[in-house]
């Protein structure tokens, strides 16, 4: 991509995380404020590094949006907060926060940064399931659900990445289908020229001789 193409596309990425991670810290703060009894170490965990990504998505989009490094910083903290809010939050409706973030890493149709953003957001699940498992983490929510989870992020992995697969599959032979007209094209603009100069040569001959001829009229 072209440092034209990654303004746009971080353009684009910029305010979808950002609008997920400040929504993010408003809802932890308003827990932490309406339930100050129930307030762990954890919730201050999920809160801080909410913040922090939004200033490193902020940071990193007005110094550097129009190169890579802004897509690796701003889905790199975003996936960051996915993975601790799915290992320490005992609710489950941050699950979802998946979608968006995928959906944004496909706007820059990277296969290896996609690839490394589902395996982040499946491990992140399976951890999810493990840890429910073992009984460290019990909020009412069954088995079977949490396993329907991991399940579902497997399939949006692998849609997600065969989908864009294709798509630069079918991008690349669209751009091999156009240099292939170009090149005809080439080869048939100059075949037309190499035409026109033997027929310019011919001409020139054929003057030459009725100059000749014209000559020997006078001569005779």
């Amino acid at each position: 991509m072209t440092e034209e193409q990654y303004k746009r596309a971080n353009t684009v990425v910029f305010p979808v995380l950002t609008v997920i991670m400040a929504y993010v810290f408003l809802s932890l703060v308003a827990f932490i404020k309406a339930t100050p009894g129930q307030v762990t170490m954890a919730s201050y965990l999920q809160l801080f590094s909410a913040l922090l990504a939004i200033i490193i998505n902020v940071v990193f989009f007005v110094i550097k949006r129009n190169s890579r490094m802004c897509e690796y910083a701003m889905l790199g903290s975003a996936l960051t907060v996915y993975l601790i809010l799915r290992l320490v939050s005992t609710t489950e409706d941050n699950a979802m926060y998946a979608f968006p973030i995928l959906f944004a890493t496909v706007v820059y149709l990277d296969i290896k940064t996609l690839i490394v953003s589902n395996a982040v957001v499946v491990f992140a699940n399976i951890l999810r399931l493990i840890i429910h498992i073992s009984g460290m983490m019990d909020n009412g929510v069954g088995g079977a659900t949490r396993f329907v989870g991991v399940l579902v992020s497997i399939l949006v992995a692998y849609a997600s990445i065969r989908c864009i697969g294709l798509l630069i599959k079918f991008n690349k032979e669209n751009t091999d289908e156009i240099m292939h007209r170009t090149k005809k094209q080439k080869e048939s603009h100059d075949l037309m020229i190499q035409v026109a100069d033997n027929i310019m040569k011919h001409f020139g001959e054929a003057m030459d001789m009725m100059d000749t001829l014209e000559t020997s009229l006078s001569n005779s």
